[in-house]
């Protein structure tokens, strides 16, 4: 049976690899022997998942893809010291893959203020596919951009994070 969570995310900008998307592994089970039980449900342990980014200029796209936010994933999945156990790699498939990552120039309809949002689609508690929409156009309260794209470092670093 097939359920669609929506999870609306100000925090998604601070850690892409936070939350439930990212957060992988078998409820209570060990994906490595030195990684605590992985509480959390999420994409199965030790899969590859196959991303397509769409709407980003290629200069975000770096910064989302595999050299900015899922590429430092994959980095420190890899690394000989893990960091997060779960053995899930993020890889690009154009033009489909499980995890889709697009952009929108209006803002959300379940949280205006919501600078990027993510849905998940999951099997037996598994995250099977999921999007996550950037909204350039959400604003937060007094009428203040979410974003401010004018190509800075601190936007580039913003979106790889």
């Amino acid at each position: 049976m097939h359920k669609r969570h929506a999870l609306t995310s100000t925090s998604f900008l601070i850690g892409l690899a936070a939350g439930c998307l990212l957060g992988v592994g078998y409820p209570m089970a060990v994906s490595e022997a030195a990684c605590p039980p992985i509480g959390s449900n999420g994409w199965h342990a030790n899969s590859v998942v196959y991303y397509q980014a769409t709407g980003f200029t290629s200069q975000e796209l770096d910064q989302v893809g595999g050299g900015g936010g899922l590429g430092n994933w994959n980095f420190h999945n890899i690394f000989p010291l893990s960091q997060n156990c779960s053995n899930v790699y993020f890889s690009a498939a154009p033009p489909t893959g499980q995890y889709t990552i697009s952009t929108n120039n209006g803002y959300s309809q379940l949280k205006p203020t919501a600078p990027a949002e993510t849905a998940s689609n999951t099997l037996s508690g598994f995250v099977v596919s999921a999007t996550t929409t950037f909204y350039w156009g959400a604003v937060y309260s007094g009428n203040i951009p979410a974003w401010n794209r004018d190509g800075s470092p601190g936007y580039y670093s913003l979106l790889e994070r």
